[in-house]
């Protein structure tokens, strides 16, 4: 059985941010599609195909009934009808700060005289909806966590942190949330010896990690991320990418990226890359 989403409601609600919230979740989006084509795409929708396991759809107020009950005439479709709403006064917020028309507008309608319209509409389609959700006094950040929560419950939301090793020389990368910069450690390169190997190379690892520099700095370290990944985790942000930087991007930073991956292992989704070392893992 595949997931739809038919979501709809008042202008200015937050549709916009929902779609992209529904895309986060690995959703097949789909937008502003002709009532005439409801039978036709819910029954592509229907087919046993990967790519529509998950579907959503976004419609307006006026076709969303009509959405809604093609729908259900699809035994293989899962529906979930979602509902937004937000009060009058919030939404003439909304408008004013943004400086957008509403649809009703172009037709002659005022500002107020389209939310009410909008409010009708509405209040007929409320018994109809699985979810109903009033994004008034909502962030964003609190209707993706509800969203989240509704889609695969409260455990699916463990934060993922990449600990992504780079080396400085070669600059920094362009999508890191933080950065660690581990160039006061114990630097391997320039041992001759040990000039060669890489930070996950375990003769590597023992001349950064037996020290006591190294010690406390990782101390402090993970005192930072603790307070800091707590944070996303609490804001229900999905993912974090903190950059671990040392000079050529080989030894230190892919040692205590590494260090840090082990480290958080049990609380977050980790992973680790490591950029400027050959056969990266």
């Amino acid at each position: 059985m595949n997931n739809l989403v038919i979501l709809t409601g008042v202008s200015g609600a937050g549709k916009t941010s929902a779609s992209l919230i529904f895309e986060e979740l690995g959703y097949y989006l789909t937008e502003n599609v002709p009532p005439s084509l409801f039978s036709q795409l819910f029954d592509e929708f229907s087919k046993e195909k990967r790519k529509y396991q998950n579907v959503f759809l976004s419609v307006n107020l006026i076709d969303a009934k009509e959405a809604f009950e093609e729908a259900k005439k699809h035994p293989n479709l899962h529906i979930m009808f979602v509902g937004l709403d937000a009060t009058i006064d919030v939404l003439m917020e909304r408008y004013r700060l943004s400086r957008h028309i509403h649809p009703l507008q172009a037709k002659g309608y005022s500002l107020d005289e389209s939310l009410h319209r909008d409010h009708e509409l509405l209040r007929e389609l409320r018994p109809l909806f699985t979810h109903y959700l009033d994004t008034s006094k909502l962030t964003y950040n609190e209707m993706r966590l509800y969203f989240h929560d509704a889609i695969n419950g409260k455990a699916s939301k463990k934060l993922h942190v990449v600990f992504s090793s780079f080396g400085y020389k070669r600059s920094i990368p362009l999508d890191l949330d933080m950065i660690v910069d581990v160039r006061i450690l114990p630097n391997p390169y320039w041992e001759e010896s040990l000039r060669e190997f890489t930070g996950l190379d375990e003769k590597i690892k023992r001349y950064v990690l037996d020290n006591d520099i190294t010690h406390k700095y990782l101390q402090e370290i993970t005192s930072m991320l603790d307070t800091y990944l707590a944070k996303c985790d609490e804001s229900a942000r999905s993912i974090i990418n903190v950059g671990v930087g040392c000079s050529g991007g080989q030894h230190r930073s892919v040692v205590v990226a590494e260090y840090l991956k082990d480290y958080y292992k049990d609380k977050y989704v980790v992973r680790s890359e490591h950029r400027d070392i050959p056969n990266k893992k």
